[in-house]
């Protein structure tokens, strides 16, 4: 019988195992998973995870601490449907959710988009550190989030001085240092907090992570995988009046490495196949919130924000200057208003955003008009949702409308507009099971690359623009079920999610590299299917979960299969804390399958494989919680393998150390 037949059901009876043994030792608490936390993002208003009726995930401080990450793909790891592509440098990883990647995912850094996208170069600029809270909502999310929210919603909060000042304390201030064999990293944060009166908080943070070469699990190290990153945030939160609260931030990523022109490949320590890379990001915002519980009628958000991000490449080889700049500016508001009307309650949740994505592009400090060309995207949009409650029943229909207008320099200008709808009917059944159904349409304007880009793309092959690319659109069926049980056997819970969905994606956009030029087209129809399970279980003494995914991807145009469908994955932790010594341990493990749905002669089949990490940490309660020791080894078994969405090997054993000093 195939792996993947076996996988699902034997993590699900481990799981029920883990549980029920957990159980008998369990000591009183009422504990929180992160199926148990808040989320925000998928209907825009504060709702417990178990209570939502979507795929979504919140991993919260605790997690984080416990992950003691070194990027954003040690974050989400665990959570199913999701997998990275673009190798394992962290400056170029990108994240794939439900089979979907690229500009098909919506990243949000404290409610201000992420677009910078650029094919082999980075997209996620985020300080793993500076983060106290990660939201993952998979499946086509347009009607809240806009152009992109195909495959789903990445949403990432960092950090305030609230988030770290102890009760009565006026300031303080917070130093990790980190050690990660493989790669050799070496990894320092120093933040610093305070709320001198009662209405100001103030908050820094600089870090710096300098790292060599990756090695894979056959003592092969991956040349010019090295790179040396400095992160910085300043956050200013002022409370004119109760209630209300403005806060404004500015953040900066800089990296500085070596790195192959095409990031997702070797380049065997050739000069001529390298660049040296200088990469600056800058994003400024300014959030205001009113948030007054007794006023039913404004919950209040809004954001204004821009970001910045210049990229030069200069190539080893002859030293020819590369520069892709790109800037977007926008804004985000959305209240929420709550009423009682004909023997229901309404959280009415409406909203504008806009933004505006500018890149410019020069070789050799002149304007190239075909090579990343200078080009502008104006996005606007307006959403209503309602989520209506009757009882043990609550339906939530929702709409938006975006208009969309792109140009470029010697190009012929587009616009078009899209409605995305979304229905969303959860009944609770029982206390333990929320049956939901759930129908929602989504849509991605094409980008200024895919749509724009000529001239020469490496010698020998030219990219072609493409100025009538369709957006794409989606029609997503999903079918899922709520589960929360308290007190299995004492005090502790045990929640899950369940999801089944079907996802039609028209005018699939899909770039093919022939012999000499490289082409982007609209495929008349994709077809992505998938199951997922998610299982959480807390107690004071025990915690574990589980996350399952399965996906199919096909393109029903041309009857073959999408070559970029991960494989099926299994990921389960087991852990337990020593509360009168302040010690955590676990292990964590991720069974994934073989994948071969490919087309023949355009994609490499992966073989399966299975890894293993092992942590700890040590928190001693004589310090006050102030000094904490993280010890972590991954890949204990220096498994070689690649992911189905890599073209290169991931690193092998990594041993891992931290400690965190609170002053």
């Amino acid at each position: 019988m195939p792996a993947s037949r076996l996988l699902l059901p034997s993590a699900l009876i481990v799981s029920a195992a883990m549980a029920a043994t957990a159980a008998r030792a369990a000591d009183p608490a009422d504990p929180a998973t992160r199926l148990h936390g808040v989320s925000v993002t998928t209907t825009r208003t504060e709702k417990p995870v178990d209570e939502t009726p979507a795929a979504v995930t919140v991993i919260g401080p605790e997690e984080l601490e416990r992950k003691a990450p070194q990027d954003l793909r040690d974050i989400l790891r665990d959570v199913p449907g999701v997998s990275f592509s673009g190798g394992p440098r962290a400056g170029v990883m990108s994240p794939t959710i439900r089979g979907l990647g690229d500009e098909r995912v919506v990243i949000r850094i404290d409610n201000a988009r992420q677009n910078y996208q650029v094919g082999h170069k980075a997209r996620l600029f985020v300080e793993p550190d500076l983060l106290k809270q990660v939201e993952v909502l998979r499946g086509p999310s347009s009607t809240m989030f806009g152009s992109g929210a195909i495959g789903g919603v990445i949403n990432m909060t960092t950090k305030d001085a609230a988030d770290l000042l102890k009760p009565g304390q006026l300031a303080g201030a917070m130093t990790r240092y980190s050690y990660a064999s493989n790669p050799n990293e070496n990894h320092v944060t120093g933040t610093a907090y305070a709320r001198p009166v009662e209405w100001l908080d103030l908050l820094a943070s600089v870090s710096h992570r300098n790292y060599g070469n990756l090695e894979d699990g056959q003592e092969t190290k991956l040349v010019d995988s090295g790179d040396n990153l400095v992160s910085g945030l300043f956050k200013v939160s002022v409370t004119p009046a109760p209630h209300h609260k403005v806060t404004a931030q500015a953040e900066r990523n800089i990296s500085n490495t070596t790195i192959p022109l095409t990031a997702d490949s070797s380049s065997n320590g050739a000069a001529a196949n390298t660049a040296d890379r200088d990469l600056v990001r800058n994003s400024y915002a300014l959030h205001y919130v009113y948030d007054d519980p007794t006023d039913r009628m404004f919950n209040l958000r809004a954001t204004l924000y821009r970001n910045e991000t210049e990229l030069d490449d200069y190539r080893a080889s002859d030293r020819r200057h590369d520069e892709r700049d790109q800037t977007t500016e926008g804004f985000d508001i959305a209240n929420t208003s709550r009423f009682a009307g004909l023997g229901s309650n309404h959280a009415l949740t409406y909203g504008v955003e806009g933004y505006e994505d500018r890149q410019e592009g020069k070789r050799d400090n002149v304007s190239t008009p075909g090579w990343y060309p200078d080009a502008t995207m104006d996005i606007f949009g307006g959403f209503i949702q309602d989520e209506i409650g009757f009882g043990p029943l609550t339906v939530t229909p929702g709409i938006r409308y975006d208009s969309f207008d792109l140009s470029a320099t010697g190009q012929r200008e587009r616009s078009d507009s899209a409605v995305s709808p979304r229905l969303a009917v959860a009944y609770q059944a029982t206390p333990w099971a929320q049956p939901y159904v759930s129908y929602a349409q989504a849509f991605r304007a094409p980008s200024l690359t895919t749509m724009f880009n000529s001239g020469q793309h490496y010698p020998g092959n030219n990219f072609i623009a493409n100025p009538d690319l369709k957006p794409e659109k989606a029609q997503n069926f999903e079918l899922g079920a709520n589960l929360k049980w308290h007190d299995v056997l004492a005090k502790d819970k045990l929640t899950g999610k369940l999801a089944a969905y079907h996802n039609n994606v028209e005018d699939f956009i899909e770039q093919t590299i022939g012999g000499t030029t490289t082409t982007t087209r609209n495929i008349s129809k994709a077809r992505i299917r998938g199951v997922e399970a998610e299982l959480g279980y807390e107690s004071l003494s025990w915690f574990g979960s589980l996350g399952a995914a399965m996906i199919r991807g096909k393109n029903v145009t041309d009857n073959t299969s999408i070559n970029s469908i991960p494989a099926d994955q299994v990921s389960l932790t087991i852990g337990h804390r020593f509360s009168e010594w302040g010690v955590e341990t676990g292990w964590r493990a991720a069974l994934v399958d073989s994948q071969d749905r490919i087309v023949n002669g355009s994609g490499t089949a992966t073989g399966g494989y299975a890894l293993h990490d092992l942590f700890a940490s040590w928190t001693p309660p004589q310090l006050n919680d102030d000094v904490r020791l993280d010890f972590a080894v991954d890949n204990i078994f220096d498994k070689s393998y690649r992911p189905h969405d890599s073209a290169l090997r991931e690193a092998g054993r990594n041993v891992k150390a931290g400690v965190t000093v609170k002053f």
